[in-house]
């Protein structure tokens, strides 16, 4: 239960128990995680993740060489 609470991203009081909405939050994502990755390769995942943080990585550092197409 611990693992699906942390993925709601909620903080939580140590020691308390987990409430449903941390619960219900983190099982929505465990869920669209699993069928993102029931529906996309590794490969294909990857590229998706080059494509959108490259060129906000070199926004974000003010490169002079940002490429915005692959």
């Amino acid at each position: 239960m611990a693992i699906i609470c942390r993925l709601s991203g909620r903080q939580q009081k140590r020691g308390r128990k987990e409430s449903a909405p941390a619960l219900l939050a983190g099982l929505s994502i465990l869920l669209n995680t699993l069928t993102l990755l029931a529906d996309y390769t590794p490969e294909e995942l990857a590229h998706f993740a080059m494509v959108v943080f490259n060129p906000l990585w070199a926004f974000l550092n003010n490169s002079e060489s940002c490429c915005f197409s692959s």
